[in-house]
């Protein structure tokens, strides 16, 4: 590379260099020693005509010199360096004053380099080549610097670092906007940045970074920012640890990005692929992702999933004649009536605790059509329960725009694994029963199975015979005995409902009863119940027999009724029964529901002198902390643990441990579903109170208890051979 091409500037032009001198000669000899590497050199003979030159015209490099009269050189530097364009411009001040005050003067004005007179001109040449390479790389880093600026800016990128000997925490421009802090302000801590996350957030990231400052751990995140107006601004994060090879200092250097625009498009996608912008909901593609995620969390306690495709009959007389807006608004009232219902917003306690499901999905698949996904179904019937309750919600009338619109569903039901074992599977097969449905006559629901289907004819054949039952003196009240386990006395019997019907005979109890919740019906026919049980102790009483108490199941739904407690006592009072000899049990699932209500509820019922029973104890999630607060008499073990105890340990270990449960919290225990003697012996063994079963009893008519009570006492019936081995 020769001589010119060494003092071009970075245009490939030829470097223009302003030679400001009040000596001709020293201006001559400048301009031929930079002339010789090919620059192009102007003169200026003082230093106002040099502040002209610069500001009409655009120079590489300025040689100056310092003494000169009217404006010296310092002053002319100094004013240079305010001009547009000159303060990155090279200035080289010569000068035969060499005293260190004037060079540090000519520093302090803003000179880059300093050369004292006499000037060798044959190196002059060589500076000047070192001082525009050293402007060209300073302006390369410049824009450099400013071209990385607008590219953080554009993707709103911002970066923090922490010196560690010097405690110093520095942000760049964006990284303070982003977490508000006040520009130019040096922190000591990322406390600042901490306290701008979000509550939920916070936690987490205060766990990276007190590895990344302990440890030196990197790490990558993403968390969201809350802005003081409450703006919130998604961010990721990614910061390290790194030593300085010569000093040995620590630097944490972080890199943050403001991702808020990409997340809100990404929530944007996902919203419009997955649900639908009419009602909100999830659409077929959202529904098919939440079944598929809900067939791998199935159990065995909750084997059954259900898929209802549900479809608004002949909608087309509404869309057609009052147009889609209208349409619009009807499957819009249409989705905010079934999601309240399925997600029981609006519903009242007694609905929250009888659902058959766990969890629903509600969908809409399509113009008229919906979808719901039951989760937690033990057993299909459930589907069908949800069915029925889908085509009263859809019935209920419709007003818009002042008209009454009065409109009908049909539903099909496709049950996992019975008619599917995936998403797609069973959402064909649910659209193929809704099919059949629609061409059944419509305004009906319809199972793929032909098994299901039976039953749920059956169903709603013993709904329909179920209404009249009560009026037709179908039902009646059986007592299963309770008896002592130690002594054998007989200490008090269960009331338990059947139900006679003509035609159909003997229905049990576990099909009728979730029917009669679901109707309604178990209100009247738990009152009658109550009534028919006290009234027939009070007259065991009234004929002389010894004092028994009768305990009373209560269902969910006559918990949570209104004046439960007045209804006892009325009940006590029309059949002059003593409190005391009243025993209400209740279910521990029941009871957690809502812990405050039925503490509420349970100490109404204790002021009436009753007893309280927790029933089928060990098979809900009640809460020890919780039960301690119930006016609890008593638990009664479920009659599974009990049944198998003799041959199972964990059940005989179960059973033990309520047992002394119950004696620790100062109640007494029953176990229910005893049918063998080895059951007993180990029962009495670990103290169980009282014991109730099939072998002392089945359940007997009023009639026929009180012969199997004489027959008993005469004879004073108790398991012997288990006594006689105890004493």
């Amino acid at each position: 590379m020769n001589q010119v091409t060494q003092l071009q500037a970075r245009t490939d032009q030829p470097s223009r260099i302003l030679v400001v001198d009040d000596d001709m000669a020293a201006r001559l000899m400048a301009r031929q020693a930079l002339q010789r590497d090919g620059a192009e050199v102007v003169e200026a003979e003082n230093g106002r005509q040099a502040l002209e030159l610069f500001e009409a015209s655009k120079f590489d490099l300025v040689l100056l010199d310092v003494v000169m009269p009217d404006l010296d050189g310092f002053e002319c530097c100094e004013a240079l360096r305010a001009l547009p364009g000159g303060a990155h411009v090279p200035i080289l001040m010569m000068t035969g004053l060499d005293d260190v005050d004037s060079i540090n003067r000519a520093y302090e004005v803003g000179a880059t380099e300093f050369v004292t007179k006499p000037i060798n001109y044959l190196l002059l040449g060589y500076r000047a080549r070192y001082m525009l390479r050293s402007a060209n790389t300073a302006i390369e880093l410049r824009d450099s610097e400013a071209r990385l600026v607008r590219a953080q800016h554009v993707a709103k990128l911002g970066h923090w670092e922490f010196d560690f000997d010097s405690r110093i925490f520095m942000c760049s421009p964006l990284c303070e906007s982003l977490f508000e802090i006040e520009s130019g302000v040096r922190l000591k801590s990322a406390s600042q940045m901490l306290s701008q996350i979000h509550p939920e957030d916070r936690k987490r990231v205060a766990k990276l970074f007190r590895a990344l400052f302990k440890d030196h751990r990197p790490f990558q995140g993403d968390y969201r920012v809350v802005m003081d107006d409450e703006r919130v601004r998604y961010v990721q994060h990614e910061a390290m640890a790194s030593r300085d090879a010569s000093t040995g200092s620590i630097m944490i250097n972080g890199v943050v990005q403001d991702v808020t625009q990409r997340r809100l498009a990404e929530e944007q996608a996902h919203q419009l692929t997955f649900f639908d912008s009419v009602t909100g909901l999830a659409n077929r593609k959202g529904l098919s992702q939440r079944l598929e995620r809900s067939l791998g969390q199935v159990t065995r306690m909750s084997p059954h999933i259900a898929v209802l495709a549900v479809d608004v009959d002949n909608f087309r007389r509404i869309n057609d004649p009052l147009g889609h807006s209208v349409g619009d608004e009807v499957i819009r009232e249409l989705a905010r009536r079934l999601s309240d219902s399925l997600n029981n917003e609006n519903i009242d306690f007694t609905a929250t605790i009888t659902e058959p499901f766990r969890e629903a999905t509600l969908a809409r698949t399509g113009g008229d059509e919906f979808a719901v996904v039951l989760t937690g179904l033990s057993s299909p019937d459930g589907a069908a329960q949800v069915a029925r309750r889908i085509r009263r919600l859809v019935a209920q009338p419709i007003t818009i725009s002042d008209a009454q619109l009065s409109l009908t569903a049909s539903v099909g039901i496709a049950v996992y694994p019975l008619d599917g074992e995936d998403a797609d599977t069973l959402m064909r097969q649910a659209d193929a029963a809704l099919n059949h449905a629609k061409g059944s006559g419509r305004d009906r629901y319809q199972f793929v199975s032909t098994e299901i289907n039976q039953r749920a004819v059956e169903r709603l054949s013993l709904e329909s015979n179920l209404s009249q039952a009560l009026e037709l003196d179908q039902f009646a009240v059986y007592y299963q005995p309770k008896v002592a386990s130690l002594s054998g006395e007989l200490v008090g019997v269960e009331a338990l409902v059947r139900w006679r019907h003509p035609d159909l005979g003997g229905v049990a109890p576990d099909i009728f009863i979730p029917i009669a919740e679901e109707s309604g019906l178990i209100h009247p026919l738990g009152e009658w119940i109550l009534n028919e049980a006290c009234r027939t102790a009070a007259g065991w009483v009234a004929a002389g027999s010894k004092p028994i108490p009768v305990a009373v199941n209560l269902s969910a739904t006559q918990f949570v009724a209104q004046h439960l407690d007045r209804q006892v006592r009325e009940a006590l009072s029309d059949s002059g029964l003593s409190p005391e000899l009243l025993e209400l049990e209740l279910t521990e699932s029941v009871l957690m529901q809502d812990v405050e209500y039925a503490a509420s509820v349970l100490e109404q019922l204790r002021d009436t002198g009753i007893s309280l029973y927790i029933d089928d104890f060990g098979t809900g999630y009640s809460s020890l902390s919780y039960l301690k607060q119930f006016p609890i008499t008593a638990l009664k073990i479920d009659r599974s643990f009990v049944r198998e105890m003799h041959v199972n340990s964990d059940d005989a270990e179960i059973v033990s441990a309520v047992i002394a449960l119950s004696h620790s919290l100062g109640m007494s225990v029953v176990a229910e579903g005893v049918e063998l003697e080895e059951q007993c012996e180990m029962l009495a063994t670990q103290q169980c109170d009282v014991l109730q079963g099939y072998y002392f009893s089945a359940p007997l008519s009023a009639d026929e208890f009180v012969s199997w009570r004489a027959e008993y006492e005469a004879k004073n019936a108790r398991p012997r051979r288990l006594l006689q081995r105890l004493i």
